[in-house]
Parts: C-alpha cells; structure tokens; sequence
C-alpha cells in the first residue's frame, strides 16, 4: 500500500495538537497548493547543510587504484657490454584468478640468458611476484621492454602493463618508439539505412 504524504499532511497536523495544553491554539496549517512540496521546519533542515570531507579524511577508492603494478629493478647503469639482472616485480592487492602472460622484448644487442621471454601465469596471487632475468649484452640499440598483459577469457576486461629498462636510454641507444595514438576520436561515421545527426 502506498500513502501518500498529501494525505500524512492533516493527520499529522491533528496527531500534533493531541499532546498540547489545551490553552495554547494549535498552529494552523497554511493551505498549499499542489505545486509545491510542503517545507520541514526542523532544525536540522535550517542547518548548514554538511560538510563535505577534505581529500586527506576521504578513504582511497579500491575501484580507482589498477588491480596490479608491474615494476623493475636492476642496475643504476647499463654496460656497453656483459652480463646483467632485472627482476621483474608484480604487486597486487588481491589475488587475481584471470590468466596473465609476462612477455620480455629485446631490443638488438641483447640476448636473454636465463629466464623465459613469454611465461603464462594462470593466476595472479595476493602480495608480490617476481621474475629475474639475465640479460647478456653487447651495445643494445634500445630498452628491455617487459609486459605484463592480462585477458578475460571471454575477452570482455583486462589490464596492461608495460616497463623500459634502461628508463631513459643512455648516450647512443636509440630512444623507444613514441605511442602513437588518437588524441580525439574520429568524427562519427553515418551508417546505411540511419539518417546522419
């Protein structure tokens, strides 16, 4: 059953008169018309309206932070020639049950020593993961580039991410390839049978 409050709005009024003492007069109601809602008289009604939280008291949002973070580490320089690590870091906050694929590209001049330049992991589990690599070089023309991408099986969500090492490439190593991309999304394009906008 649905009441609606034009119709709470006397019986209000008379359950308000019933507890007075009989020599004060009962407010009258003012007649309203149905245009416009009635108006509380509260007190909290009158007050400041609330406040809202600065950044600082706010709890971060779970849905905003990415579901993993991908990072390297290896050393501060990379040299002309020889041997070196990089071990390949994946923090996530929850376990993740969606299939990833850890993929190392390199560049020319180098060449992978040990560890797997395209491992499939089945799951992703809850803290840290880490994969090293030793990396034999001799004048690379461009970054290590590691990826980590993750796919829906159904290939409705995912996630991707993607480091260079060396970061900013060193005097004489070619700089990587610029993301090429659309800044603004082509004009729409008008379909047959559907008049155009």
């Amino acid at each position: 059953m649905r009441v609606s409050k034009w119709l709470l709005l006397p019986l209000l009024t008379v359950l308000g008169c019933v507890g007075r003492d009989k020599a004060e007069p009962a407010p009258a109601a003012a007649p309203q018309s149905a245009a416009t809602p009635p108006v509380a008289a509260t007190p909290a009604a009158q007050a400041d309206p609330p406040k809202k939280p600065t950044p600082d008291e706010m709890e971060p949002s779970v849905e905003a932070q990415p579901p993993f973070v991908l990072s390297l580490k290896g050393p501060d320089s990379v040299p002309d020639a020889g041997d070196f690590e990089i071990t390949a870091k994946i923090e996530a906050r929850v376990a993740i049950a969606t299939p990833a694929m850890l993929v190392v590209t390199l560049p020319g001049g180098a060449k992978l020593v040990s560890g797997k330049d395209r491992e499939a992991l089945p799951r992703v589990d809850a803290g840290e993961t880490s994969r090293t690599f030793k990396f034999s070089v001799s004048k690379m023309d461009g970054p290590i580039k590691i990826s980590l991408d993750m796919r829906d099986p159904s290939g409705a969500r995912g996630a991707h991410a993607e480091r260079l090492f060396p970061l900013t490439p060193p005097p004489g190593m070619a700089a990587p390839p610029a993301k090429t991309g659309r800044a603004v999304p082509p004009p729409p394009v008008a379909r047959p049978g559907v008049p155009a906008k």
